[in-house]
């Protein structure tokens, strides 16, 4: 029975990996994909939702969308919140969704 149970549950897991991760795409390296209403209501952020051909979330259900947040959560104007690579300047603060890789960066916009 736990067998069972672990398999449903890393299988319901795996359905939808891409929900806190890079948007896919060319939606570049500010886009992470969040529930819609947690992107603007939790972390401040704008939720975008795509095109045909062009989705940031393909994988994930229709509440799921691309979310830019700018400026990071209580960091002021001239931060954003970027993937790790995208990122030339980091603030420091663990303030932005999507756990280590998904930062807080200083710049002039």
């Amino acid at each position: 029975m736990k067998l069972t149970f672990a398999l449903i549950a890393a299988i319901a897991a795996s359905a939808f990996a891409a929900v806190g991760g890079r948007c896919s795409n060319n939606w570049g390296g500010d886009c992470i994909c969040l529930d819609s209403s947690v992107c603007r209501n939790r972390w401040g952020g704008t939720p975008y939702t795509g095109s045909p051909g062009n989705w940031p979330c393909p994988n994930d259900p229709d509440n799921i969308m691309a979310c830019v947040v700018k400026p990071c959560p209580g960091q002021g104007s001239g931060t954003q919140c970027l993937w790790r690579n995208a990122c030339r300047s980091p603030n420091g603060n663990p303030v932005c969704p999507g756990g280590n890789d998904f930062i807080c960066c200083n710049h002039q916009w």
